[in-house]
């Protein structure tokens, strides 16, 4: 076994240090660039890339349109009062169809009464008048609509409510300054 005496171990550390020393200071010997050149993406890593710009880029428009509609949404509504109020005045109009549709059926039911009343002395054998039979199915009828009109009402001021409070929301988050942007959402 061989052993090294302290100048001998000295010297070699001391080689070792200049080979390192001149690798990493000198150019290479065949003047080719020091970087490495990366290796041609595979396909699938090239999609894996092409999909993860595609989905950068929709987070990137989304936050566009994010942004844009909270600058609308503080501009429009200066205060929260002011939010509420477009939602009464929103609300209002639907209201008030459903308030015309109750006073047209109200009537619509008082008519259907007396041609109930008209309907009980023909019973069999006695046979119905035609024009009464049209009249009692077309005021039937006209209950359909306006109950149909009141349901639409009714589902309109469901959708009015549901965006308002949406936009409530998030104009609280604007306020407090607790808003997320798209792309920020995923962990919530």
């Amino acid at each position: 076994m061989l052993t090294m005496n302290g100048i001998e171990r000295s010297m070699l550390v001391a080689v070792l240090a200049a080979i390192a020393m001149a690798a990493r200071a000198g150019p290479p010997a065949d003047a080719s660039p020091k970087g490495l050149t990366p290796a041609p993406l595979t396909q699938e890593q090239g999609s894996a890339k092409d999909e993860s710009d595609t989905e950068q880029a929709n987070c990137k428009e989304r936050r566009r349109e994010q942004f844009q509609r909270d600058v609308a949404l503080l501009d429009r509504y200066l205060h929260e009062e002011d939010l509420q109020e477009a939602r009464y005045g929103a609300l209002g109009e639907q209201m008030k169809q459903i308030d015309q549709a109750n006073e047209r059926l109200k009537q619509l039911i008082a008519n259907g009464r007396d041609l109930l009343e008209k309907a009980k002395f023909f019973e069999p054998p006695h046979q119905m008048p035609d024009d009464l039979r049209r009249a009692r199915d077309f005021n039937r009828e006209l209950e359909q609509i306006e109950f149909r009109r009141i349901g639409g009402a009714a589902h309109e001021i469901q959708r009015v409510n549901d965006d308002y409070d949406a936009k409530l929301k998030r104009y609280r988050q604007l306020v407090d300054g607790a808003a997320k942007m798209p792309c920020d959402l995923k962990n919530d």
